[in-house]
């Protein structure tokens, strides 16, 4: 709908909500953000609050009368004052000016003329904020034409487009008399009859009162009957609003978790989590695209960059991570009515980021540049809309084919945890025959250069044929969620298991099949030293061979095998000698059938040190919010055959251990970061101070602040290397407040 030509639906807030449409002609641009400088400044001027006798409102201390008993009680309110505040749909401009009435017990208003104050019926002080807003065609598509389920107080009324809402708060908490009463009486009624006449939601326009065409029918009588209230259905099965989307099982959840926190959406736990399992597999993602958005989901802490629309990425990355936008299929309806939602709950969008003008021009008809005046949410739901439709070829072959897997038996893990080092063992899948979608699961592996064995059990979801969903224990250590990706041959499961106040710990998970063949899936260490001479390696895998020989274990040229001691179906610890002799590079492993590629890299130098990563973020907590950590990994490289660091043909020598400390990152006078934002521990850990002003600090600040991270490795870190000198190597680290606004147990 127009909003200049045809009118457009507007929301009118002064203590309850209503939907009208605004006249054409009567709003000057939509794009404004505030009253016109053009506007003169009577005009201006004439919406501000003043008393009666015409003087501005100003703030004052608050004064009371008191009794000869010492009660006391407010100074009796300027009545013609209340007169003169009674709001009007329209201002000047055509805008719509919000009314709120907030609170203030330690301040009033008092004219400088008449010395009067005001105040309300309960004897607290009061004083209006006012903010002028465009009227906004994305307000017509909220209709429903079925009550709202479990409203209580606050059951809808309904106009035949939008609803009018009744508050919680009652009317006679914000009294107006004579007047004032009588122009909001007219206001309103005015409004909820326009609001009758308009146009119905923009769903209903494109099929003539009927839903849009396309759409996935939904076949579950569960979703029918728990949002069917609000979301009606035709013949076909098809939903408004959910019928015309796809995205993850996260995206479902969040979804159903908003229409609880703001639509009063009575349902039931095992009833959300069943619609969240049938809307996940029958309305979500096919493994190709997934794969784009798979950080988001795996809680990864990573700079991403959107290469295909960067404008895109700018216009939503200003609220929130580009993956959940990523993990969105939609009709182009729908991706106008997602950025109307975030219009609705959200006004500050538009200034922030929506409605700022993008320097960009396009190629016209003629051959010639013509200026693309469209705003930067405009423009990204048209990029959106070409770039994640709601039909899609991957989605079709996916759906086609989409079964429940069969996952049950034994798994060979391999992993890495960041400032841990690599993770070997195996994970136990068993299946319930009555629900082969649900999984229990068992897990064990070590930490091999801490010399740490872990031991797991949990249970596991299967979403779309594909999505592991899963949490697991384990006594001593952390509480996990399990998120991974099912290959299409069903050989081989990734993902990232994780925990922490910010999902900030984690370990990246490979899961293979195992068969009846030997399978090979890791050695430590992983770099041996030319002129080492005698080294110890374990190695790590599946149905190794028993009894393992030391001849048939083939490590390359210049690595010979001697002994093998404590050998295992799944792991065995070899004897090696290396020939002085030995050329650099990465040797492939061979255990009969079974092999792994560049298992042992031979070097003779260590160039250079990484840390890992570049730039950190920790956050304050530990008293009101949970604490940020943030956990840091030195590596070692070689600078390969070309002698060049950072090509291709360089060395990755793994984790090596260093010595950790803190430097100043100095960004003032005096900088004292390093004394108060927290502790390094030896094993790269970072755990941050706690939240809450300082006293000890200079202004009583917060332990916040910028630090380097500091990695030495000493001048003989292994046997057979010497270095000239130590190596250094440092990583930024940021050090900042909690987030402050946090919904549900996973976070954000």
């Amino acid at each position: 709908m127009s909003c200049i030509r045809s009118g457009a639906t507007v929301r009118i807030r002064w203590q309850w909500t209503v939907s009208a449409a605004v006249p054409a002609g009567r709003m000057r641009s939509k794009r404004f953000a505030a009253i016109p400088r053009s506007v003169p400044r009577s005009t201006r001027c004439a919406a501000r609050p003043r008393f009666a006798c015409g003087r501005p409102m100003r703030s004052v201390r608050r004064r009371r009368r008191r009794s000869r008993d010492g009660r006391s009680w407010p100074t009796p309110a300027c009545r013609s004052m209340r007169e003169r505040l009674a709001p009007s749909p329209f201002d000047t401009c055509g805008g719509l000016i919000f009314w709120r009435w907030w609170r203030l017990r330690r301040a009033g208003r008092r004219c400088r003329t008449c010395t009067r104050r005001i105040v309300d019926r309960a004897h607290r002080w009061t004083w209006p904020i006012f903010s002028v807003r465009w009227p906004c065609s994305w307000d017509g598509a909220c209709c429903a034409t079925k009550p709202e389920r479990g409203m209580g107080p606050r059951r809808s009324i309904r106009t035949g487009m939008c609803a009018t809402t009744i508050p919680r708060m009652s009317l006679s908490r914000f009294p107006l008399s004579g007047h004032g009463a009588g122009s909001c009486a007219v206001a309103l009624a005015a409004a909820v009859l326009i609001a009758g006449a308009a146009p119905v939601s923009a769903q209903n326009d494109a099929s003539g009162g009927g839903l849009p065409d396309g759409g996935i029918p939904v076949a579950s009588d569960l979703v029918h009957r728990v949002c069917g209230d609000c979301h009606p259905s035709d013949e076909q099965g098809r939903m408004s609003r959910i019928s015309y989307q796809r995205t993850s099982p996260e995206g479902w959840q969040q979804t159903i978790r908003r229409m609880v926190l703001l639509n009063d959406l009575q349902i039931e736990p095992a009833d959300a989590r069943e619609a969240v399992r049938y809307l996940a597999t029958h309305h979500g993602l096919a493994p190709e695209e997934a794969r784009l958005g798979a950080f988001e989901v795996e809680r990864r802490n990573i700079d991403f960059f959107y290469q295909a629309d960067p404008e895109t990425q700018e216009t939503c990355n200003r609220c929130h991570s580009m993956g959940r936008v990523l993990n969105q299929r939609r009709t182009l309806e729908e991706w106008g009515l997602l950025t109307a939602m975030h219009r609705g709950y959200y006004p500050f969008a538009d200034f922030q980021s929506f409605t700022r003008n993008v320097d960009s021009r396009g190629e016209g008809a003629d051959g010639g540049d013509d200026a693309d005046e469209r705003t930067a949410v405009e423009r990204a739901v048209a990029h959106l809309a070409e770039a994640f439709p709601l039909d899609t070829t991957e989605w079709t072959s996916w759906s086609a084919n989409m079964r429940t897997p069969v996952l049950d038996g034994t798994w060979a893990l391999v992993g890495h945890e960041r400032g841990q080092g690599p993770v070997y063992g195996t994970l136990t899948v068993a299946s319930d025959p009555s629900a082969p979608d649900e999984l229990d699961t068992r897990t064990s592996y070590r930490y091999p250069s801490r010399d740490v064995e872990v031991t797991r059990t949990g249970e596991a979801l299967i979403y779309t044929g594909y999505q592991w969903r899963g949490r697991s224990t384990s006594p001593g250590q952390f509480e996990a969620r399990e998120v991974m990706f099912l290959s299409r041959d069903r050989e081989e499961i990734t993902g990232r298991w994780f925990t922490g106040g910010y999902d900030e710990r984690g370990i990246d998970v490979t899961l293979r099949r195992v068969g009846s063949e030997p399978l090979i899936t890791g050695v430590y260490p992983r770099s041996v030293p030319s002129r080492a001479g005698d080294v110890t390696l374990q190695l790590f895998g599946a149905n190794l061979p028993q009894p393992l020989d030391a001849a048939s274990i083939d490590l390359g040229a210049g690595l010979t095998v001697t002994a093998v001691s404590e050998p295992s179906a799944t792991s065995a610890t070899l004897a090696v000698t290396v020939d002085a002799e030995a050329r650099i590079g990465a040797r492939d492993l061979f255990i009969g059938s079974a092999s792994l590629t560049a298992a042992v890299t031979v070097f003779d130098e260590i160039h250079r040190l990484d840390v890992t990563p570049a730039t950190g973020l920790a956050r304050v907590g530990g008293i009101v919010f949970p604490k940020q950590y943030e956990y840091f990994e030195a590596r070692a490289w070689h600078d390969g055959p070309d002698g060049e660091s950072g090509t291709d043909d360089d060395l990755d020598l793994g984790m090596v251990d260093v010595d950790w400390s803190v430097e100043e990152y100095a960004v003032t006078y005096d900088d004292d970061d390093t004394a108060f934002v927290g502790t390094l521990g030896e094993d790269g850990a970072f755990e941050p101070a706690v939240d809450g002003p300082n006293p000890e600090r200079s202004g009583n600040r917060n332990n916040v602040g910028d630090v380097w991270v500091v990695a030495t490795l000493a001048a003989e870190p292994v046997s057979g290397v010497e270095l000239e000198r130590p190596l250094r190597a440092r990583a930024h680290l940021l050090v900042t407040v909690p987030v402050y606004l946090r919904r549900g147990e996973s976070g954000p």
